[in-house]
């Protein structure tokens, strides 16, 4: 302990330490439950600070820092890493000298070495977010690198939420990481970012310039998103026609589209944020000429982690609108939306589902209504004397629109029972069940998706025999998150459900969930 203290001094005297640097240092420390006498303290390894370096340690904690100031030889590193086969923090490599990094030693029996890279690691819960330690991998500024073989040989501890390790190889100028992106280890992370190197990694969606779009006519994927923002022509997006998949968030702004047909060929959008999220993540905004959505071939909006995929659609054009088929689709992706400013395109009668054409029923009464709808669009009234016709609702899944319930001698609502989706995009209540003297029973087992672009209610008024589940009448998820309003819900604990409550319980769950895990994570 005395020898102990000593190093600690000596480490005060040697190098001042950024507040910064000490606060993630000390986060690493914490998370790991790591060993003082095993921990590097210095912000960067030098001629000076290699003295401070553990002995006899196989695991270190620290953050190994190689810079400008690293003067010592590679023999010399090579030699103090000698017992050193794990690491627990991150490895950062800025304007070296070094051709290489090949000073790593290798467990004897496995043959690799252990960095312990999470993300994820230090969780606080404060307004919501989720706070992470800036650990991982970076390979900054390195004029002289020309050779990252020593990857080969780490195994990637990342934490089992995420599976990721935050990985940044930026302007080495010698350096050529074309053939990274097919790494098995390496070609499924989002945090992989290489720019300006030499040869770089794939294709990073978030640096495309007008400027620089042309170099991207080969691209099929895009690694970290897609952001287009400030670009007032499109003569160049067919440069991004051959993009099948983005892998990551995508925010257009600020364009003159009209559209977003120039990614004909886009299939996928991923994103890796989790169930605590609430982050938007595909955002459309401020596009004051877009009228049409328009992504031809998309077939997939998905979080990774099982998280909620959150749109935005706000100030575009004021005739912007969705067809039946995109907003089906958003709806059965379970999309929420944040905003959306759009109206349904007019004229359709009809939507392709699976290649095949399906009716849109237009609501006009339930005595006109055809039989068997699957698809309906307007509002579904459901009136006093309306009661003999409800069987003609009993196919159906989709309102393009909202329901009201009323005055009616409906003993129960079962007749509904296959319905899974409502997408409203005017104001006003998504459901009303009202003044029905003889209803019992109203329960929803299938619905899983509400749209709305107004205030997400739903009515429950003035139905004396009502008896409900605490108000709820169908599963309640983060994308059927509604609030219960109406004397039948005055006494109950749903009454009030909203987007803050819903959010916090979700991440009260979640959060149980992950600090289980984290305890068996090192």
């Amino acid at each position: 302990m005395e020898r102990r203290n000593i190093l600690i001094l000596l480490s005060i005297l040697i190098s001042p330490i950024s507040s910064d640097f000490s606060s993630d240092l000390e986060k690493v420390t914490q998370v790991y439950n790591c060993d003082p006498y095993c921990t590097f303290n210095e912000s960067e390894i030098t001629s000076k600070t290699i003295a401070l370096f553990p002995k006899d340690c196989y695991a270190v904690c620290g953050i190994l820092v190689f810079n400008e100031n690293t003067d010592i030889e590679k023999s010399e590193i090579k030699t103090l890493f000698k017992g050193m086969t794990t690491l627990f923090g991150s490895l950062r490599f800025e304007n070296t000298r070094f051709q290489n990094f090949d000073f790593f030693s290798v467990d004897p029996e496995t043959h690799i070495f252990d960095f312990y890279c999470a993300t994820c690691k230090f969780i606080m819960y404060l307004r919501n977010q989720i706070k992470f330690i800036p650990v991982g991998l970076s390979i900054v500024n390195n004029s002289k690198l020309t050779n990252i073989d020593f990857l080969e040989n780490l195994f990637l501890s990342t934490d089992r939420l995420t599976n990721e390790c935050t990985l940044s190889i930026e302007n080495n100028p010698k350096l050529d990481v074309s053939d990274l992106c097919q790494d098995r280890k390496y070609k499924h992370m989002f945090e992989l970012k290489t720019i300006g190197n030499f040869k770089d990694c794939g294709c990073r969606g978030d640096t495309i310039t007008l400027e620089n779009m042309e170099s991207f006519q080969n691209c099929t994927i895009l690694n970290g998103g897609l952001i287009l923002s400030y670009i007032d022509t499109d003569t160049q997006l067919t440069s991004l026609s051959r993009v099948s998949l983005v892998r990551g968030d995508v925010e257009i702004q600020k364009t003159n589209f009209k559209n977003l047909s120039f990614l004909k060929n886009l299939k996928r959008i991923l994103v890796k944020h989790g169930l605590t999220n609430e982050k938007v993540v595909l955002n459309i905004h401020d596009n004051s000429e877009m009228i049409r959505f328009g992504i031809p071939s998309l077939t997939s909006l998905y979080d990774v982690l099982d998280g909620p995929f959150i749109m935005n659609l706000e100030n575009l054009h004021s005739e912007f609108c969705l067809t039946f088929e995109e907003v089906q689709f958003f709806l059965e992706n379970y999309v929420s939306f944040n905003k959306i400013h759009a109206k349904f395109c007019p004229g359709a009668e009809s939507i392709m589902i699976d290649d095949m054409e399906r009716r849109v029923c237009q609501f006009k009464n339930m005595k006109t209504l055809a039989k068997s709808c699957i698809f309906i669009y307007g509002t579904v009234v459901i009136d006093s004397g309306d009661e003999e016709y409800v069987y003609k609702l009993e196919s159906l899944e989709t309102i393009f629109g909202s329901i009201v319930i009323k005055n009616t001698k409906l003993e129960n609502l079962n007749f509904l029972e296959k319905l899974r989706f409502i997408a409203s995009l005017e104001d006003g209540y998504v459901m009303e069940i009202l003044s029905n003297q003889n209803l019992t029973t109203a329960y929803f087992p299938d619905l899983g998706n509400i749209i709305s672009q107004g205030n997400r209610y739903v009515v429950l008024n003035d139905n004396p025999l009502l008896i409900t589940d605490d108000c709820v009448i169908f599963p309640i998820t983060y994308q059927t998150n509604v609030a219960f309003i109406g004397n039948n819900c005055e006494n109950s604990i749903a009454n009030g459900y909203k987007s803050e409550t819903i959010s916090f319980s979700m991440f009260i769950g979640t959060f149980g969930l992950w600090s289980l895990a984290m305890k068996h994570l090192v």
